[in-house]
């Protein structure tokens, strides 16, 4: 008990400045990711979204991008992120990242509900300005440690195994694995 109420103190200024950026945001992330974290549900925005960003740096991570806060922000310094970058002009809501150390998402869009798990690189194919990213479709799983590069396209319901590299499209409801990857089921 004594553990949730000093939680509860030190991450609600983080909470309140969240809250002023934006509730509606804060409270659609928050449901999300306790559909699929397994952490007790407190059935309050507040007491989960605390949970949440005191327990997973990937959830602050995500907020951040959300909210559009830079690097410098002094929140970011008392509050650390995981090492995850997000660099994609439109994600859909319900993206959750899990155990998102070591992960780069830099696509051109990416759908709603999505899954990416650590070590996943999303971006270009080679070094340049001018080099075409990836398009992820809704409901996409990029397991850990996969690659899914260039200018393709991820159809929705895809699933990108772990160790995958991902260079050509990949079809709605397919998945895929190997390097290069390749399809190993279709639904």
């Amino acid at each position: 008990m004594k553990h949730k109420i000093i939680i509860s103190i030190l991450f609600t200024p983080l909470f309140l400045y969240f809250c002023f950026r934006g509730l509606k945001i804060l409270k659609r992330e928050t449901t999300d990711w306790m559909k699929v974290i397994p952490l007790p549900d407190s059935h309050s925005t507040f007491f989960n979204a605390i949970e949440l960003m005191s327990r997973l740096p990937e959830f602050r991570s995500l907020l951040y991008y959300r909210y559009r806060t830079g690097n410098f922000n002094p929140i970011r310094a008392i509050y650390p992120g995981e090492h995850v970058s997000i660099s994609c002009p439109k994600v859909g809501e319900g993206l959750v990242i899990q155990h998102g150390f070591g992960t780069r998402i830099g696509c051109r869009e990416m759908g709603r509900n999505c899954q990416v798990w650590q070590g996943v690189t999303i971006g270009k194919s080679r070094s340049g300005l001018d080099q075409p990213r990836p398009i992820i479709g809704n409901n996409v799983k990029i397991c850990a440690n996969s690659m899914v590069l260039g200018g393709i396209t991820v159809g929705d319901n895809a699933i990108i195994g772990a160790g995958a590299i991902v260079l050509k499209d990949v079809p709605a409801n397919a998945t895929v694995v190997g390097n290069p990857a390749r399809i190993i089921k279709q639904r």
